[in-house]
C-alpha cells in the first residue's frame, strides 16, 4: 500500500486555475463534471464565478463581459448549452495581458457547458441515476425501483443490488443503511457491500463515517462494524482510501482498516462478503451441489479444489466480442448422451461485450474412491449466450476468458470438460432453461476435473 497525492478532480481543477491544463486534461475534467453533479456543485462553489471574475483587474470591456456572462450562467435552464458556450467563446478577447483572466474565462466556459444540468427547472424530476433490486435468499427478485439523487435506504435484512447508469454494480447485504449521493457517489452508513466498476465508472466513490474509497478500476468490498471501524478489501484492481488529508493506495489481495483517525493494513479476509460478492458478480442463486466460489482474487479462484461441491467461478468481465466464438450450446436445451454436443460458431459482434463463468468440479488431490455424483443449478442475472462443454472448446476459449491457469496443483489434467463417453448411469448432463438464465448440471466425476464455461453478454445496465 502506498500513499498517493491529491484526488484526480482536485489535480485537474488546480491545473485549470494555474494555467497548466492541456486539451486531454480539459476533456477529462469536463467528463468528470458531466458525470457527477456533486463535483459540478463543488466546482461552482470553488470558482465563485461572479466574485472571482468581477475582481479580476482589467479593461472595462472585460468587466462588462464578466458581469453579463456571470449573470447568464444561472439562466441556462431555458437555453441550449451549446448556444451559450458559443456566445462566450465569441466574446473572449483575442489577447490578454493578465494570463489568469483567460483561465478564469475558460473555467467559466467549462462549467457553463454543464450548467444546464445543475439548474433544476420548475416541476422537473431529478434524473434516474440507478436501479435498485431487492432479492430474497432464494435469489428471487422481490422488487425493483428507480433511484434518484438523495435516495436513502435503511435495510433491516435481505440482499440489494444497485445498478448505476455509469455501469457500476453494487451489492449490499442488510442490515445496512446507504444513500445514493450522486451518479458516481454513494454513502454507506452501516453494513457491507461489494462494488464492481467498469471503465465507464472509474472514479466511483463510497463514503463511510470515517473514510472515503475511490475506485481506480476494480472490484472491492467495504464493511462497517458496530465498534466504528471500516474494512476495505480489494478483490481486483486498485482503490484509494482517504481519511482527511491522508490517502493510501490499496491493491488486489490487500485490505485496509480505518479506526478513529488512522489507516492500518490488515489481513486479507473475504468471508464477510460471501453473499454480496456473488450478487455483484452476476450470480443470483445456486442450489444442490452447486455453489459460488468464495470471494478472492481471480488467479486464486482458478486453482480452487473442493471435494464436496461444484463451484461457479466468475472469470473475465467486459470482454469485447471482436472474434468469432466456438461454442456447443447456444439455445435452451441440453448437452447429454441423447443430445451430443455439436460445435457451432457465433459470429463476432464488436458492439457487444462478454463475460464468463466456469462451473467446475476440481477434487482435492486425486481421489481413488470411484465416481461421485453432483446435481444442482445456478441462476444468473441475465440470459446465457452460450456454453462451452468439451475440452477442446474450453481450451480454445481460455485465452479470451480465463483469469489464470486451470492446471491442478500436481500440474496434470487427465480430462477436461464434461464426460459423455461413460455408461448412461454415469453420463454427465448440462441443461439451459427456457428463459436462458438457469444452468442445471449432473456431474459424475472421478479423479479428473469436470467443467464448462458459461458466457453471457454484458451491456449497459442490469438484465435482472
Amino acid at each position: 500500500m502506498q500513499e498517493s497525492g491529491p484526488e484526480p478532480f482536485e489535480q485537474l481543477f488546480e491545473q485549470m486555475l494555474e494555467g497548466g491544463m492541456d486539451d486531454a486534461a480539459r476533456a477529462e475534467l469536463i467528463a468528470m463534471l458531466k458525470a457527477d453533479p456533486v463535483l459540478r456543485k463543488e466546482a461552482i462553489q470553488q470558482l465563485r464565478l461572479s466574485a472571482a471574475l468581477e475582481h479580476l483587474p482589467g479593461a472595462a470591456d472585460d468587466e462588462r463581459f464578466v458581469r453579463v456572462v456571470t449573470e447568464h450562467v444561472f439562466q441556462l435552464g431555458n437555453e441550449k448549452e451549446d448556444a451559450f458556450v458559443a456566445k462566450v467563446i465569441a466574446q473572449v478577447p483575442a489577447r490578454r495581458k493578465n494570463h489568469r483572466r483567460p483561465l478564469a474565462v475558460a473555467a467559466l466556459v467549462l462549467v457553463s457547458a454543464v450548467a444546464g444540468l445543475l439548474i433544476a427547472k420548475p416541476g422537473q424530476k431529478s434524473p434516474v441515476l440507478a436501479r435498485l433490486v431487492a432479492i430474497d435468499n432464494q435469489g428471487r427478485i422481490i422488487s425493483t425501483q428507480e433511484v434518484h439523487q438523495g435516495f436513502k435506504q435503511d435495510a433491516k435484512e435481505g440482499l440489494y443490488r444497485l445498478d448505476f447508469n455509469n455501469g457500476a454494480v453494487v451489492a449490499i447485504e442488510g442490515p445496512a443503511k446507504f444513500e445514493v449521493v450522486s451518479a458516481a457517489v454513494m454513502r454507506l452508513a452501516s453494513g457491507k457491500l461489494n462494488a464492481w466498476c467498469p471503465e465507464t465508472a472509474h472514479g466511483f466513490q463510497v463514503l463511510t463515517a470515517n473514510a472515503k474509497v475511490t475506485d481506480l478500476g476494480t472490484s472491492f468490498g467495504v464493511s462497517t462494524s458496530a465498534d466504528g471501524h471500516t474494512d476495505f478489501v480489494v478483490l481486483d484492481g486498485l482503490i484509494d482510501v482517504s481519511q482527511g488529508s491522508v490517502t493510501r493506495r490499496v491493491a488486489k489481495g490487500e485490505a485496509l482498516r480505518t479506526a478513529g483517525s488512522g489507516l492500518h493494513p490488515v489481513a486479507f479476509q473475504t468471508n464477510t462478503f460471501s453473499r454480496t460478492w456473488p450478487l455483484a458478480s452476476g450470480i443470483l442463486s445456486s442450489s444442490g451441489s452447486v455453489k459460488p466460489a468464495p470471494p478472492g482474487t481471480a488467479e486464486q479462484l482458478a486453482l480452487l479444489e473442493d471435494d464436496s461441491s461444484v463451484l461457479v467461478i466468475p472469470e473475465r468481465r467486459s470482454v469485447p466480442f471482436k472474434k468469432p466464438l466456438e461454442v456447443e450450446l447456444a439455445a435452451p436445451g441440453d448437452i447429454s448422451l441423447e443430445h451430443m454436443p455439436r460445435r457451432q460458431t457465433l459470429p463476432a459482434q464488436p458492439g457487444l461485450r462478454l463475460r464468463s463463468f466456469l462451473i467446475r468440479y476440481n477434487p482435492v488431490g486425486r481421489p481413488t474412491d470411484g465416481f461421485r455424483r453432483f446435481e444442482g443449478e445456478v441462476t444468473f442475472d441475465r440470459p446465457v449466450l452460450a456454453i462451452c462443454a468439451s475440452g477442446a472448446v474450453l481450451e480454445a476459449s481460455d485465452p479470451t476468458f480465463a483469469t489464470g491457469p486451470w492446471s491442478p496443483a500436481d500440474g496434470e489434467i487427465e480430462y477436461r470438460g464434461i464426460d459423455l463417453d461413460q455408461p448412461e448411469s454415469r453420463a454427465d448432463r448440462v441443461t439451459l432453461s427456457e428463459d436462458r438464465k438457469t444452468v442445471s448440471i449432473i456431474f459424475n466425476a472421478g479423479a479428473s476435473t469436470d467443467d464448462l464455461r458459461v458466457i453471457v453478454t454484458e451491456g449497459d445496465g442490469a438484465a435482472l
